[in-house]
């Protein structure tokens, strides 16, 4: 039962949000986020705020990322000004900060958000965790 109100919030997201559409990065927020981490082995969450520079710049590879991992690990993000629930127990203090959840426990990613598409993961100390994206 709460699987199947998992994806139809996801689905529901997807619907109703253009620019998700055509995205391999799943949008959470304070209802979804919980689920999707428990529910998927490995989960790499951007939180971002919409008009943060830094969250602008690095969109384009973080979506690269979701397009190379898709069926192997899950690409979200949450806008951590809009999730004050979630981004304040995640102890989130600046955008972005993106953590990698391996079996529900979190890693901060640590690497550069200048690096090429794959490099947002494979730079980051929890890439070990990631299965192989071959």
């Amino acid at each position: 039962m709460f699987r199947f109100l998992y994806y139809a919030v996801i689905l529901w997201t997807f619907l109703i949000s253009p620019s998700s559409s055509s995205s391999s990065v799943i949008a959470l927020n304070d209802d979804t986020f919980e689920s999707a981490i428990e529910e998927n082995d490995f989960v790499f969450v951007e939180f971002y705020a919409p008009w943060c520079g830094h969250c602008k710049r690095v969109a384009p590879k973080y979506e690269a990322v979701a397009s190379r991992v898709k069926g192997k690990a899950v690409v979200a993000k949450i806008d951590a000004t809009k999730e004050i629930k979630t981004a304040e127990s995640q102890e989130i203090y600046g955008y972005p900060t993106m953590f990698l959840y391996r079996y529900g426990i979190p890693v901060m990613f640590e690497g550069e958000p200048e690096t090429d598409e794959v490099g947002l993961i494979s730079q980051a100390p929890a890439s070990r965790y990631l299965p192989k994206l071959k």
